[in-house]
């Protein structure tokens, strides 16, 4: 069924350095854009500012399968568990 999208959440950790916002977009499963957000920071782990990178885009979508990107893959905090994967949050409805 269709479901809207509240918010989105990537961690920057960077080692403890956080990173400037950058901005968080969707694809669907043919690759075609579906918006891009400029994203909000907010404090993470032991107080590292802007770890947290946050988007409301308040969109709808449709059954399938999306891609999150991010305009800084480098700081995007992922390790092997998540076979190199950002780590990401979606709130939806």
């Amino acid at each position: 069924e269709t479901t809207v999208i509240l918010s989105i959440s990537n961690y920057h950790w960077s080692n403890g350095k956080g990173s400037q916002p950058g901005q968080i977009g969707l694809r669907n499963a043919i690759g075609l854009e579906l918006g891009n957000w400029q994203a909000i920071g907010s404090d993470g782990m032991q107080g590292v500012k802007n770890a947290n990178w946050t988007i409301y885009p308040n969109i709808t979508l449709q059954p399938g399968i999306y891609l999150i990107t991010d305009s800084e893959p480098s700081t995007w905090s992922q390790n092997t568990g998540s076979y190199g994967a950002g780590f990401s949050i979606v709130n939806a409805k």
